[in-house]
């Protein structure tokens, strides 16, 4: 049987799961866990005892203690010098407890620790590690200040300690260092070194801090003083040195650290080196210890929710977020930077890198280290591939990688077709998923991921002040131009391009890749998977050219049945709509500055980019802002977005009946309130960018499985 006690809070719920998760994957024995706390709720409390109890042989008692634990001690930071004695004295320990083992929940266990516990006391007090040799923390070898107590009386332990508990009974110790404790308390607030050293001066057995507690740290050893039996390492200054003159350095100093990690027992994440830590300094010196903390903080929190119905918090490693390119008015980089704020609330750690700034070659910093997950949006830098290894550099780069695509796929396909393993690309059309599926194998899964409203865009301007009526926010673009470029191609391309522009005139129902198909059924051409997706590259300009031929056509079907319609959007100023008496065309606007427009709006016009299978930003905004929307219609299905209900759409192939519904809908303003509030509530429960971090942690979780 081995006796363990730990004290944890609910913010340090997850590293102490993560710690006796590890305890317990080394300690296949009987093990109890006694946890003096006062400040876990109930339901961690029973979580965590369901969790420990998961596992054979081990069980946890909680010892509550109060507020008034540390309310008479100085130091405030945790579990201080006299807590031992304390809950020794307060006979919170049952009788056959002999020895106890304290561990701080920030260590990582990497082997057994039977023979740690299994030391022969005597009448010696406690088990303890020495602090680090040499000049490392800018103390002189031999140095043990951790151990003695310092003026603050901060702490008595180095992270790791075995408690002799029955000599401590015996010697009636617990009574006669509690009675000094409180003495001195008013006069020395725990100051008097003398009074509180005498709580263990020379009644204790010194373990190495290479096993039992080895801090994350560069471990150069000195050679010369190697070579006369001294374990001396490198101080900062020296390390600092490093730098100015390696060469000199690597003569005097060998590079230990690597194997003092493999090899501790214990490894324990002080200060800002915990990977958990919000603060945490990243340096590639806690990359050998973060792996030991990374490689079981997965399996520990999935064995802590299978056994506690609850989660003990997120994964510590970061999320890698790619900022690219600043066009359509930065709005990429804007629904990248939503969702990684959303992360961060969630307690996700995440870093940035911006592509434009610095390019590709900043990339390499990230290579050999390890990721939860690496986030960029229509993002060309998985394909970056580096021919004098050959491999792609993201082969090196240790995560799961996501790249958000919002256009049709066949406009990135060097994206999806040089890439390495562990790609998988961000959807936010149900048919752009199976396309990418049916195309594009070496795409490892494509996740239907649409982006979410801003939070922004939210607004509750009362339905009767808005100012606006019908709202289009977008560009233009000239459908006959595109035209003329498919008329400048070869005979072949030609020829197949006006048939399939047609096609999709015809049937604006059909998605892109659908309409296609049916073009060459139409003209008896029977063609491989991999010639259809050549051939449909090259008809990327006709779905352009469709696209824009309804935007113009849908707006001039309003403006022709009567309706006034207001476009943002300084480029349709080109189009022949311009000067149109009802038609008011606004300047340019950010995406920031929409939001306040559609706040003033009762209907916001969209009309999809051929998504005829999506959900947009534009939509979630739009509904947010609590404007009804109206748009083209679209298959997404996620069971509550219903036509008539928080939504209206209409059929490109029907253009006609809009106008007479849209005018309904104005001509009553409550039924058109209605239904732009339960747009509202609609976008506010299925798209923001909450609920999609949320859902990302379960699919970053399905994975590693």
């Amino acid at each position: 049987m081995m006796n363990v006690m730990i004290v944890t809070n609910s913010r340090y719920l997850k590293p102490a799961v993560v710690m006796l998760y590890s305890l317990f994957l080394q300690e296949q024995g009987e093990v109890t866990v006694y946890l003096p706390y006062e400040d876990l709720t109930e339901d961690e409390l029973s979580g965590l005892a369901r969790f420990v109890e998961s596992f054979s042989g081990k069980r946890l008692v909680p010892l509550y203690v109060g507020t008034s634990f540390k309310e008479e001690v100085a130091s405030r930071n945790g579990i201080m010098v006299e807590t031992y004695y304390r809950i020794i004295g307060w006979g919170m320990l049952p009788q056959e407890v002999e020895k106890i083992l304290y561990l701080d929940v920030d260590l990582v266990i990497q082997k057994p620790l039977r023979g740690l516990y299994g030391t022969d006391m005597g009448d010696q007090l406690f088990v303890v590690c020495e602090d680090i040799f040499g000049k490392i923390n800018g103390f002189h070898e031999g140095n043990k200040r951790r151990l003695s107590i310092p003026a603050d009386g901060n702490y008595f332990n180095a992270g790791v300690m075995l408690v002799n508990v029955s000599e401590l009974r015996r010697t009636g110790e617990v009574e006669k260092i509690l009675k000094r404790v409180y003495e001195h308390y008013e006069r020395y607030e725990y100051n008097d070194q003398d009074v509180l050293n005498e709580m263990y001066q020379d009644r204790l057995i010194y373990v190495g801090w290479d096993q039992y507690n080895c801090p994350p740290a560069w471990y150069y050893l000195n050679r010369e003083a190697a070579a006369r039996g001294a374990l001396t390492f490198a101080g900062y200054d020296e390390i600092r040195e490093f730098q100015k003159a390696p060469e000199r350095f690597a003569a005097d100093y060998v590079n230990l650290t690597e194997q003092i990690a493999a090899q501790a027992a214990v490894i324990h994440h002080l200060a800002d080196t915990k990977p958990w830590g919000k603060n945490r300094r990243e340096g590639s010196v806690y990359d050998y210890f973060d792996r030991c903390y990374y490689a079981i903080e997965p399996d520990a929190l999935r064995a802590y929710e299978r056994a506690a119905g609850q989660r003990a918090g997120t994964p510590s490693t970061p999320v890698l977020f790619y900022y690219g390119v600043r066009y359509c008015y930065n709005i990429l980089n804007d629904i990248l930077g939503q969702f990684e704020l959303a992360l961060q609330k969630r307690g996700v750690r995440t870093v940035a890198y911006d592509e434009q700034e610095e390019g590709i070659g900043g990339l390499t910093r990230f290579m050999g280290k390890r990721f939860l997950a690496v986030v960029g949006i229509q993002s060309y830098l998985f394909s970056v591939f580096l021919k004098d290894t050959g491999m792609f550099l993201h082969d090196r780069i240790f995560a799961p990688k996501f790249n958000f695509v919002l256009d049709h796929p066949i406009w990135l396909q060097n994206q999806m077709t040089e890439l390495p393993e562990g790609c998988f690309v961000l959807t936010h059309d149900a048919h752009y998923q199976d396309f990418i599926e049916n195309f594009y194998p070496k795409v490892s899964g494509s996740v239907l991921f649409p982006p979410a409203a801003n939070e922004k865009s939210a607004c509750d301007r009362a339905f009767s002040e808005r100012a606006h009526d019908v709202v289009f926010i977008g560009t233009y673009g000239d459908y006959r131009e595109k035209c003329r470029q498919i008329l400048e191609c070869r005979p072949a391309v030609r020829h197949l391009a006006a048939a399939y522009l047609q096609t999709m005139r015809r049937f604006p129902e059909l998605t892109a890749e659908e309409a296609f198909e049916q073009t060459l059924q139409a003209r008896g051409a029977a063609v491989t998977k991999e010639r259809f997706l050549e051939l449909f590259f090259q008809m990327k300009p006709v779905i352009q050219a469709v696209m824009y031929y309804y935007r113009e056509k849908t707006i001039g079907t309003l403006l022709e049945a009567g309706l006034a319609v207001e476009i943002w959007g300084e480029s349709w100023k080109k189009s022949p709509l311009a000067g149109h008496p009802l038609l008011a065309i606004h300047p340019d606007v950010t995406p920031e500055e929409s939001f306040a427009i559609l706040g003033e709006s009762r209907v916001s016009l969209n009309i999809m980019a051929w998504h005829k299978g999506g959900f947009t930003e534009r939509l979630a905004n739009s509904m947010c802002a609590g404007a009804a929307v109206a748009t083209d219609r679209t298959t997404y299905d996620d069971g509550a977005l219903q036509d008539g209900e928080n939504i209206v759409m209409f059929d490109l192939k029907d253009l006609k009946k809009l106008p007479g519904r849209l005018r309904v809908l104005l001509a009553r303003p409550d039924e058109l309130e209605a239904l732009a509030k339960s747009g509202a509530r609609y976008a506010h429960s299925f798209h923001t960018w909450e609920r999609r971090a949320e859902d990302f942690l379960y699919l970053l979780d399905e994975l590693s499985m």
